[in-house]
């Protein structure tokens, strides 16, 4: 890496391409780090490499000011932080001005997004006779029934589909992961009468197999993913559930079904099974089972 560039710019580009290239970063890893930075940049109002640490501690205080979530302060530290540790070892900065901060102490809380009541209560808002009707229902049974992200959902292709076995190839997830995911029946019928009578009716050549598609058969956005399925909630439940809802409620609810969490884990593309137990909300119902099963003084004798 030549040591002669000394714009921010130009670091900033050669940061994204490390993290594209040497690090396989997924894009919309990149893609966020680089927001974060850019919003950093611009509240500087001075080169980026002309920063001081005071600089970043404001920056991350006016984050939370702003009712900018203690996590995503954290994230946005970790993007700058990211950024001055490559331009240091790479010799464009004598000091890293990131060393020393800490970021703010983020608080999990653990807040039910939405139950499979209300899951029942929206699907059985979905008409069934027009081909668009037919797709959402198919896109809310893969979301909630699969635990799929909605880039995964978006970039889901027709071949990927396993009918027979009922499950779903998730290509090049989250950590450049393939990993299979279930296909429950209710889920398998939906999408089965989605690719008969709904798919055909908004495909154009050429048809690139991607399984969910717009009405003038483009790939979804993950933002237009989003606006269709907070839209199917809001009329039925009185709030928008995000697809990142459905399968956080996919996680709980498999888990309190009794599925072991090494194997939600897996299914729900997770690398750590703490990420895994911070999705989960125990019901009181299953926790007592276990108990009952568990404890010698819960077995009756």
């Amino acid at each position: 890496m030549t040591k002669t560039i000394t714009s921010g710019e130009e670091w900033l580009s050669l940061f994204s391409q490390y993290q594209e290239g040497e690090c396989a970063h997924a894009g919309n890893s990149v893609e966020a780090y680089a927001i974060d930075l850019g919003q950093f940049s611009e509240a500087l109002q001075k080169d980026i490499l002309q920063a001081t640490s005071d600089d970043i501690r404001k920056f991350i205080l006016d984050c939370l000011n702003r009712d900018i979530s203690p996590k995503t302060a954290r994230r946005k530290l970790c993007a700058i932080r990211g950024f001055y540790q490559f331009v240091y070892a790479e010799g464009g900065l004598t000091r890293d001005p990131s060393r020393d901060i800490r970021g703010p102490k983020a608080y999990k809380t653990l807040v039910r997004p939405i139950v499979r009541e209300e899951v029942d209560l929206i699907l059985a808002s979905i008409a069934t006779d027009h081909p668009i009707d037919i797709r959402n229902r198919a896109i809310l049974h893969a979301c909630y029934g699969s635990g799929l992200r909605a880039s995964e959902l978006t970039h889901l292709q027709i071949a990927d589909l396993n009918f027979a076995q009922s499950v779903a190839k998730v290509r090049l997830g989250k950590g450049q992961k393939d990993r299979h995911v279930p296909l429950n029946q209710r889920e398998v019928e939906a999408i089965k009468l989605y690719l008969e009578l709904a798919r055909p009716h908004f495909i154009k050549a050429p048809d690139h197999g991607v399984l969910f598609v717009g009405r003038y058969g483009e790939p979804f956005t993950r933002q237009r993913l989003w606006q269709i399925m907070t839209g199917l909630s809001e009329g039925v439940v009185g709030r928008s559930i995000s697809p990142h809802k459905y399968r956080h409620a996919f996680v709980t609810d498999t888990t309190n079904g009794g599925a072991s969490l090494r194997v939600v884990q897996k299914m729900a593309g997770h690398r750590s099974v703490k990420t895994t137990q911070g999705y989960m909300h125990s019901d009181l119902g299953r926790v007592r089972a276990e108990y009952l099963k568990s404890h010698p003084r819960g077995i009756a004798s």
